[in-house]
């Protein structure tokens, strides 16, 4: 829509105001303001940069992942939560998206090559949390047997300092942080515990940002890449928020928000 021209002027036409031609400043006040509302609007257009994009669908239907406090597969909560974000980054002209979910049986070597050969500028790969099994405790759900915690809470974001773009991704994965935070989630902290199986390096525990070396799906990758676990299904509370449409796209616009904060301070 523009602006600031006449019907006339978009096929060609020079204006004309009380039967005379418009003044040559105003003519050309009037065409600087439609280029940069076309700049604005359009950042492909005006010569931006466009990011590919890849949001990996953590697990498959086959290995299904953790399973919620109600026996609800981890792969469900990843797939919903992936297509939130996917919809919401598609949003952003300046990226170009793709929704990449694996082929059952596929191992994970040849995961992450398919998503290298996608190149991407930065990949997100999402996963929803559980806990060590020593904080679980039973209890039954539709008269099903089913495991809980509901000591903790949160997401949390993963890189690899083995990954093909290191600084990239500790970057992203801090403007994550901050963006989720801003939006009112709270990171969880038990995978900073020193018990077995956590004691993962906190990058920064108020953002709920981890150092995870050995995650295969990051450290292989070519691009600047995060995993972010979007909470914890075993908390019988916050897998019910989970679940809900309206959550999971409150926390895609957080990570929206997040992408686009790395892209305007130049850390992709």
């Amino acid at each position: 829509m523009n602006l600031w021209l006449p019907e006339s002027s978009r096929c060609g036409d020079i204006p004309r105001i009380s039967g005379g031609k418009i003044p040559f400043m105003k003519l050309l006040l009037a065409c600087i303001g439609a280029a940069l509302l076309l700049a604005w609007a359009s950042p492909a257009q005006a010569g931006g940069k466009i990011l590919r994009v890849a949001i990996d669908v953590g697990h498959c239907a086959e290995t299904k992942g953790a399973l919620s406090a109600r026996n609800r597969p981890e792969f469900a909560f990843n797939r919903a939560m992936a297509s939130a974000i996917g919809r919401e980054l598609k949003r952003d002209r300046r990226l170009q998206v793709f929704v990449v979910e694996a082929a059952a049986g596929l191992p994970l070597k040849k995961r992450i090559e398919n998503i290298n050969g996608l190149k991407p500028d930065l990949l997100i790969s999402v996963h929803h949390d559980s806990v060590q099994p020593g904080y679980l405790k039973e209890w039954t759900c539709r008269k099903a047997p089913a495991q809980y915690c509901d000591l903790y809470r949160g997401y949390s974001v993963f890189i690899s300092g083995k990954n093909g773009r290191p600084e990239a991704s500790r970057a992203l994965a801090m403007s994550l942080g901050a963006a989720l935070r801003k939006g009112g989630f709270l990171p969880s902290v038990h995978h900073a515990e020193m018990i077995r199986g956590e004691g993962r390096r906190p990058i920064d525990i108020n953002l709920g940002v981890y150092l995870y070396d050995g995650l295969v799906v990051l450290k292989d990758s070519r691009s600047a890449a995060v995993l972010l676990e979007c909470g914890i299904v075993k908390n019988r509370s916050e897998e019910l928020i989970l679940r809900n449409p309206a959550y999971r796209k409150k926390f895609a616009r957080a990570v929206r928000a997040g992408v686009a904060n790395a892209i305007r301070d130049r850390a992709l």
